[in-house]
Parts: C-alpha cells; sequence; structure tokens
C-alpha cells in the first residue's frame, strides 16, 4: 500500500462515443478530471509531416510533403455538417492522418511514383478512410477482412499469430505489429462490426456505387464454401472429430448451431468466421510453435493435451504469452460476457474447450477430454458440484478458465441448477460472488 500512496494520479485515454451516460455521471465526481483533447490545425500538419517525411522518404520532395500536409489536415475533418444553412467543421484527428499515409505509401509504392490522383483518391473522414482501406485490402485479398476483423476486436494478439496468417498466406498491409502483438485501433472494430451487421450508412457517406461494389465484394468474402478454403478445411476438421466421437451430441444447443453454420455457410457472418480463424490459427500454433522437448513434433490440440514437462525450453515463453493472453484477452469477462449475451458463438466455445489442453491443470484437461476428444461425458447433473470442488482451491488464472467454462455450458443449456444451492456454487463458479450469496441465502 506505501507504495500505491507515491501515485499521483492515473491518464485514461477514450474516443467521447464511449463515454457512456454512467461514465460521465462518474466523471463527475472530484476525484477526476474529464480533459477533452483537440487538436489544432497546426499540430496536426506537423504530425502528417513527421509522418510523410518517415514513411515516403525518397518518394516525394519536401514541396510535396508540405502540400500533401494541408490536404490530410483538412481530410481528417470529414464532411461538415450543416446547422440553419451554417457548415460546422470538427477538429481533424491524427488517425485519419496516420491511415492515409500509410494509404499513400502503400499506393505509391504499387503505381512506382507519386501522382496527385492518389491524393485524391483519399476520402474526407475516418470512417470513410477506414472503408476505403477495407476496400482495397479485400480487392487484393478477400480473406483479409477476416483476419481485420479477428485483429480489430482482440488488440494484442500475440505476434506468433502473424506467422500463422502468414503460413495461410494472409499478408495485411494496414495491421501493426508490436512488442506487445498485433493491434488495430478501435476505429476499425466499430467500422467492421458495421459492415458484418449491414449498418455501414451509420458511419459513412459512400456513394452509392462504392456502397454497391464494397457491398458485393463484403458477400464474396463471407462465402465460405468458395473464397475461404483455407478455414472450409479447418472447419471439417472440427466437425469429423466432434462428430466422430460423439461429443457433440451431448451439446444439443451447440450442434443446432454448427449446422446453421454448416447450412449457412456461402453467407456466414464476419465474427464465426473470424472465430475459426482464430481456432486455426490456434491450433497451427500448437503444432508448429510449441515443439516437445525430444523431437520437432509439436501438439495437434483437438486430439491431445500438452503437458508442461514435454515442451522444449526455448518455447516456454511463448507458451506462457499465449496462456496469459487467452485467459485474459480472448476468454476475458468482456469478450465472454459479449460471447454469450447474443446467438451462440459455436466456434469461440470450441476453441474455449480445446484450450483447456493449454492448461495445466486438471479440470482444464478433462474439459478438452469430454468436449472435443469425445471421452466420456460428465453427468450434467454432477458438472456444477465438480467444478465447484476445482474452483475453490484454484490459482486466479484457473478460475478464470472455470468461469469461463460454466457461463458456456450453462449459455449451450448443458447445466442447468434446479435448487438454490446448486445455483449459488455455479454462480460462484462463474465469479459471480454477489448473487451467489443470495442464492446461499435462500438455501439456508
Amino acid at each position: 500500500m506505501k507504495q500505491r500512496d507515491k501515485f499521483s494520479r492515473v491518464i485514461i485515454a477514450a474516443r467521447t462515443e464511449y463515454l457512456t451516460q454512467e461514465i460521465l455521471e462518474l466523471l463527475k465526481s472530484d476525484r477526476f478530471n474529464l480533459i477533452k483533447v483537440e487538436y489544432g490545425d497546426e499540430i496536426l500538419r506537423e504530425i502528417a509531416r513527421r509522418r510523410l517525411q518517415y514513411y515516403l522518404q525518397g518518394l516525394i520532395n519536401q514541396n510535396q510533403i508540405d502540400s500533401i500536409a494541408d490536404v490530410l489536415v483538412e481530410k481528417s475533418k470529414g464532411i461538415p455538417e450543416y446547422k440553419g444553412g451554417e457548415p460546422t467543421y470538427h477538429n481533424g484527428i491524427p488517425l485519419y492522418i496516420t491511415e492515409a499515409v500509410k494509404y499513400l505509401e502503400n499506393r505509391i509504392k504499387d503505381v512506382g511514383n507519386y501522382d496527385e490522383k492518389v491524393l485524391d483518391e483519399l476520402p474526407s473522414g475516418i470512417a470513410n478512410m477506414i472503408v476505403k482501406i477495407l476496400e482495397d485490402e479485400v480487392k487484393r485479398d478477400l480473406r483479409l477482412l477476416i483476419e481485420y476483423y479477428l485483429v480489430s476486436h482482440y488488440p494484442g494478439l500475440p505476434k506468433e499469430y502473424a506467422i500463422a496468417f502468414s503460413v495461410f498466406g494472409l499478408k495485411p498491409k494496414y495491421i501493426d505489429e508490436t512488442p506487445h502483438g498485433l493491434t488495430l485501433h478501435s476505429w476499425y472494430r466499430d467500422i467492421l462490426d458495421a459492415i458484418d451487421q449491414d449498418k455501414l450508412d451509420q458511419y459513412t457517406n459512400l456513394d452509392q456505387y462504392t456502397k454497391e461494389n464494397f457491398s458485393i465484394e463484403v458477400m464474396q468474402a463471407k462465402n465460405l464454401e468458395d473464397n475461404q478454403q483455407y478455414l472450409k478445411s479447418h472447419w471439417d476438421e472440427i466437425r469429423q472429430q466432434l462428430y466422430s466421437k460423439g461429443a457433440i451430441y451431448a451439446l444439443p444447443k451447440l450442434k443446432e448451431a454448427l449446422d446453421n453454420f454448416e447450412y449457412y455457410k456461402i453467407n456466414a457472418t464476419l465474427r464465426d468466421l473470424s472465430d475459426l480463424l482464430f481456432s486455426k490459427a490456434t491450433t497451427y500454433l500448437g503444432k508448429e510453435m510449441l515443439k516437445r522437448r525430444d523431437s520437432e513434433y509439436g501438439f495437434n490440440l483437438l486430439k491431445e493435451n500438452i503437458e508442461y514437462v514435454e515442451l522444449k525450453p526455448e518455447r516456454v515463453p511463448f507458451y506462457g504469452r499465449l496462456c496469459d493472453f487467452l485467459i485474459n484477452d480472448y476468454f476475458s469477462s468482456e469478450s465472454l460476457t459479449s460471447a454469450i449475451s447474443g446467438p451462440i458463438r459455436p466456434f469461440y466455445y470450441i476453441s474455449a474447450f480445446y484450450v483447456g489442453g493449454f492448461i495445466q491443470h486438471e479440470f482444464a484437461h478433462e474439459i478438452a477430454d469430454w468436449f472435443v476428444k469425445g471421452f466420456t461425458i460428465p453427468d450434467p447433473s454432477k458438472m456444477v458440484s465438480e467444478m465447484f470442488s476445482y474452483y475453490v482451491n484454484a490459482s486466479f488464472p484457473i478460475k478464470r478458465y472455470i468461469a469461463t467454462v460454466a457461463k458456456i455450458l450453462e449459455k449451450l443449456e448443458y447445466i442447468k441448477s434446479s435448487d438454490n444451492f446448486s445455483k449459488g456454487m455455479l454462480y460462484c463458479c462463474e465469479g459471480r460472488y454477489d448473487v451467489a450469496i443470495k442464492e446461499y441465502d435462500i438455501a439456508i
């Protein structure tokens, strides 16, 4: 606590759109100072100049840098809004400049020299700019839309996933690779969600021709049967494993979701396809990056568990980072809440089961054995008490994994608690202690 006393302030940056009314009410406390950051033209212009000099050095001269910077500043402000007949201009944002410079760099390298027509291609506003980038990337490779969706929703994806994506032939130009992993700005997530939900008009003002053409490209990208063969092969592997072993029949809700995915696979959602991509990449890393101590073979996570003592020592750091990402990010409480609050996400749930084979704990391995490898399926009526017995003595990471499994199995209606005491145990396993206490009180 003495160390904590030395902290004078914590700075948190957030987009204005993410400040809900509840958060704004909280920030009215004397403990918080809410500061709205706006960038003036000169600051934006200097940001543009520096980025142009860094990324386009040798491709354009200083005069061109200055003139391009002026254009980027104006376009970063977006389309003006008209109120009472008068235009209202917004302040520009640095993200627009960052992404626009990346776009210019790629276009100039493609063409071989700078042409002002390339500058004219740039739309105004960050939402339109991101759509332009995604449109160009999808034209280059339909499959890239799935990778962009995945990385935008799980920033911090370990950089080894880039190796897996590259092996699959995916070579995105706009995903940033940092020491902490792969990342995209939250604006990409918002736009990709809008694309998946057919709500792009809420963010952009694309002309009809662009909108129709991009819509066709998105539909093609969602066609698993014709345009996502590398994912289809993994889906076939999962299906064969689950159906041949009979594990899937213990989870009829999951089977129904998988049957629907198979039926509608020519128009799948970006969400399901990105879950499938994550599953494929994770199993690839298990086979190719987590080598055994005495051989060059890895682990097939759809068929076997990882034993820590069997890993090559030099692979252990990556193994640790991967487990950390899986438990604390991919299956974080926020991510899991999203995954269970809406329609069933079959491949997200399946990943939660088989990554139990990563985790060095008896319960985690049992989950992988039961629901993926098709070993003896436990009696649903005994499942809650068994989870609870593991939960009470588990470390925090294992508690989080047990909570993940408990919430998913409840969503799939595999486990149901009829009495208050069992409900209390289930809610405790899910980390919902306040609700669990109420159930225990009723039981007593």
